[in-house]
């Protein structure tokens, strides 16, 4: 559409610029070096949290990004720097992109090329002072020489100058420096000599095919925003881990985390019923760099997630791509914890590591690959232990109904966490009670802040002493899930015949993993579906369905165990037990797992281990008791003791490990060592299986087995 020119178009003022252009790559990205006034720089570039609207805006999560400034950043380094009279200033350049706005919908538009009523602003006497003008959207571009092409030599300088309504110029790099100026427009006069004199660097991106840009495959600006984004930052200030686990494209872990979760803000759980589903932002703490979630409305956080993928994949992200050892470990891992094949990588990271010349990095269609197969095997399994383990599942169905899931609780609690984080400041907390003054003076359906603040209220109150709002119980439901995800087809079967046909079977259950996807048929067994029950119909010849069905099993067991006795979530549950014919006692469940001896929750990570064990036996003993039953081992006594005999079934070895692991004196850091301890007891093998037993029990009695 061609342009539109109407008076009093708000503009900058001209900007004469030097251009270029980055073309090392199939990409070629234009830029456009110029200089700008403090207060320029000030009123013509924005912060992304600076967009009108924000707070009524789907926002994707890179755009979510965009927005966070570190305010106490701001005050207690840059402007102390820039306020000091005893020493040189200078910034390095402020990059920013020009990207495309409807002012009437308060969006940004894809691109330069959408047909829209562009209203570019004049350049003072363009007629008589340039050999060529252009307008690019809401651009107005002069050459003072002639060009064809942008790589003739007259394209390379000139002013610009753009409609401040229709343009957003935000800061892609340097936007904690672009924060600093200003505040310090705000608060000095810019009548000092030196305010006038000084000028900013800054380098503009312009995405427009006309002006040399060239794109092979991203379509939208924001996306390429993302990329040049995170390129920009990793190289300066480290970006957090979970900033980065949602921006970076090019690491394995990250994009498997991504796998999990959504890439934007919605009101409602559509995505859980995707194939395969992912988490929605609204569950999930994406924000803030902790990994606590006992307070506010979410399940889980990223760092969360990011611990969880790491102990799938078994093993962390790498930071040196040079360390080729540790890379090599990481593909023959991935190769095998979601049976891909990265043969290729491997033989690249050999080549590199004979010459150590550069770094390693994983080709698109290999991260697609683990994507899609991390995708395909361990999401909806991860998702599922995350939104339908009853407590988790209650605080989304209070969500639901509380209107907690719309957009506008979404970004108040954001920006209220912010604003409480936001100790010396202010900035944080300003941005806050303007958002407040806002929802509340809607002409519709206006927001009252103590509405927002009882719909949270009523959320954590389901989180007030319940064990499953806490990392180290997560992990440990997570950790029990992985072990007991390695029970395998053939493990099943091998417990339905034992049991029930009292068949001979030449089977070596103990070479059996859950990565087996081996012929049925060549060991004798007869492959799933031939049984005719419900398990045996299940198709697990993939580890997809294999995972798939394990969760559905796991969390059939946690969640019949919490039904039973609701009192298992909390740290002080306790039981009774018989010591002989004539005494009953009374213990603590979680004491030496994760109940210290003095009280309160351990929160260490080998409190989630030692708490691993109690809740995998539960899942095991309950996928035990739905195969053997009505066959003789459907009582506590027979299964005790079917783990410790010469030919337990391997499903019983494995209950057999976790009680060895629980009971087994390992410098005092067993469960049974540390319960022992608490009562001034020194430790006995006897004592320790006593222990376990009688929780054991206690966890098949609630199961109803």
């Amino acid at each position: 559409m061609a342009p539109r020119y109407v008076e009093q178009t708000p503009t900058t003022p001209p900007f004469q610029f030097l251009s270029g252009a980055f073309k090392l790559s199939n990409w070629k990205i234009p830029y456009f070096s110029t200089t700008m006034h403090l207060e320029d720089v000030a009123n013509s570039l924005h912060l992304a949290a600076e967009l009108p609207g924000a707070e009524t805006i789907d926002w994707k999560i890179q755009e979510l990004y965009q927005r966070d400034i570190d305010w106490p950043r701001v005050e207690r380094d840059i402007l102390p720097y820039l306020n000091n009279r005893e020493q040189p200033q200078f910034f390095n350049s402020i990059t920013i992109a020009l990207l495309p706005f409807d002012e009437h919908k308060n969006e940004l538009l894809p691109n330069f090329d959408v047909d829209f009523a562009w209203s570019p602003p004049g350049l003072p006497d363009a007629a008589q002072r340039f050999n060529k003008t252009l307008q690019v959207g809401p651009i107005s571009l002069g050459f003072w020489d002639a060009w064809t092409t942008p790589a003739d030599p007259g394209f390379q300088s000139g002013e610009l100058c753009w409609n401040k309504d229709q343009l957003y110029g935000v800061a892609i790099d340097g936007q904690h420096r672009l924060a600093a100026i200003k505040s310090l427009v705000n608060n000095i006069s810019s009548s000092t000599r030196e305010f006038r004199e000084t000028r900013v660097p800054v380098v503009l991106l312009i995405f427009a095919p006309t002006l040399g840009f060239n794109s092979p495959s991203l379509k939208e600006h924001i996306e390429l925003l993302r990329v040049i984004f995170i390129d920009l930052n990793k190289h300066s200030k480290p970006v957090s881990r979970a900033r980065q686990i949602l921006l970076d494209d090019r690491d394995p872990h990250a994009v498997c985390i991504r796998e999990l979760v959504t890439d934007h803000l919605s009101d409602n759980y559509d995505e859980l019923a995707a194939e395969p589903p992912q988490l929605p932002l609204a569950v999930v703490d994406w924000h803030s760099e902790q990994a606590k979630f006992d307070a506010g409305p979410y399940v889980t956080t990223i760092l969360g997630l990011d611990w969880i993928v790491s102990h799938i994949l078994e093993s962390r992200p790498i930071s040196d791509y040079t360390e080729y050892s540790k890379i090599k470990t990481q593909i023959e891992k991935l190769n095998r914890t979601l049976n891909v094949n990265l043969t290729d990588a491997i033989e690249r990271v050999d080549e590199l590591a004979k010459f150590e010349i550069s770094s390693f990095s994983y080709t698109d269609a290999e991260l697609k690959t683990i994507a899609d197969a991390f995708a395909q095997i361990w999401s909806k399994p991860i998702c599922k232990i995350l939104t339908t383990l009853k407590p988790y599942s209650d605080l989304l169905e209070r969500r639901a109904r509380n209107n907690s899931l719309s957009l506008h609780f979404q970004h108040w609690y954001e920006m209220r966490e912010k604003a409480d984080g936001d100790k010396y400041y202010g900035h944080a907390l300003k941005e806050y009670q303007a958002l407040i003054t806002r929802y509340e003076s809607r002409v519709e359906d206006p927001i009252s802040e103590i509405s927002l603040k009882n719909q949270l209220k009523e959320l954590e109150s389901l989180k007030t002493d319940n064990l499953a709002y806490n990392v180290v119980f997560q992990r440990a439901v997570v950790e029990a899930f992985i072990e007991y995800a390695k029970i395998d087809f053939k493990h099943i079967e091998e417990l339905w015949f034992l049991e029930n046909e009292d068949e001979e079977l030449d089977v070596d259950f103990d070479t059996v993993d859950y990565l087996d996807s081996s012929d049925y048929s060549t060991r004798g067994l007869p492959g799933p579906g031939d049984r005719g029950d419900a398990q045996g119909s299940s198709v697990e010849n993939t580890l997809s369905a294999k995972v798939s069905n394990r969760a559905d099993q796991f969390l059939d067991a946690l969640n019949g165990m919490i039904l039973s006795w609701p009192d298992v979530l909390r740290i002080d549950a306790s039981f009774s037990f018989i010591v002989d014919s004539d005494t009953e006692n009374e213990t603590y469940f979680w004491l030496g797992t994760l109940l210290k001896p003095e009280g309160g929750i351990d929160f260490t990570q080998a409190a989630s281990r030692r708490a691993k064990d109690l809740l995998f036996v539960a899942a095991t003993m309950y996928l035990y008791d739905e195969e053997t039953d009505p066959g003789p081992g459907s009582n506590f006594q027979y299964f005790w003791d079917r783990c410790f005999s010469d030919d337990a079934p391997a499903v019983c070895r494995r209950v057999r490990r976790a009680i060895e692991r629980f009971t087994t004196d390992k410098r005092g850091g067993s469960a049974a060592s540390r319960i022992l301890r608490s009562r001034e007891l020194p430790y006995s093998a006897e004592d320790a299986l006593f222990e376990a037993r009688i929780r054991f029990e206690k966890m098949w009695s609630v199961l109803d087995l």
